[in-house]
């Protein structure tokens, strides 16, 4: 039997784990936020968004983008993909894939499907291409178990529009614009807004500690894959 979608740590993980449990904050606060930066400068992008998974970053994505009357989402990926246009009440339709790079020219939605890097998009769904770059105006990303940066499950969006970023931190979070952490650094604030509806989506210090340990491995791991 060939073992396959197997996820390794070093130990350094362990660790991490054991001083955010002693730190007594396990929710998201400075860990989310020093995984989203390391992993904003990893892929290239200006501004990262950490959500509980890829699904909920492609909910966020679709909200915050501007998107055509009639998206379209390539038709061999996960159901996350179209899944995201459904939940939102968008209208959207399927685009055939090439036989070679298994992905479409052109979709609202892209999907590099197998790390293939074909095709323009304006939301990428980058989950199968962890260790790449951001493209278009949103790429998210997949931390999954089976990912190759996997923290048991967990997501990212990155974006260089800083309107988009600031609205996909808001609806992470059910549309407030503060999080807990931001309102507890000194005395604690009961003050928020909320500007538009959103989900329970953000991200815990637990998963990214996991994630920052993880992401030291990354590039050697995609190397001896490629090799």
């Amino acid at each position: 039997m060939i073992t396959l979608f197997n996820s390794s740590q070093t130990g350094s993980e362990l660790e991490a784990i054991k001083k955010v449990l002693e730190s007594g904050w396990w929710a998201q606060g400075s860990k989310v936020k020093e995984f989203e930066d390391k992993y904003a400068k990893f892929v290239g992008a200006k501004y990262a968004v950490a959500t509980n998974s890829c699904t909920a970053a492609l909910d966020i994505a679709v909200r915050v983008a501007p998107l055509p009357k009639v998206s379209t989402v390539s038709a061999f990926t996960f159901i996350s993909s179209a899944l995201c246009l459904w939940n939102a009440d968008k209208r959207f339709k399927f685009v055939d894939i090439g036989k070679k790079s298994l992905c479409t020219q052109e979709a609202t939605i892209q999907v590099l499907y197998a790390g293939n890097d074909v095709g323009e998009g304006m939301i990428y769904d980058m989950a199968h291409f962890g260790g790449g770059k951001h493209k278009g105006l949103i790429s998210c990303w997949s931390f999954h178990a089976v990912k190759n940066l996997p923290t048991g499950d967990g997501g990212m969006l990155t974006t260089n529009d800083p309107e988009i970023a600031r609205r996909a931190r808001a609806l992470a979070w059910c549309g407030i614009d503060k999080t807990t952490f931001e309102r507890a650094k000194s005395r604690y604030s009961w003050d928020y807004d909320i500007e538009e509806a959103g989900l329970k989506a953000n991200m815990n210090d637990i998963t990214a500690v996991i994630g920052i340990e993880q992401l030291k491995l990354l590039p050697e791991r995609n190397a001896s894959v490629n090799k």
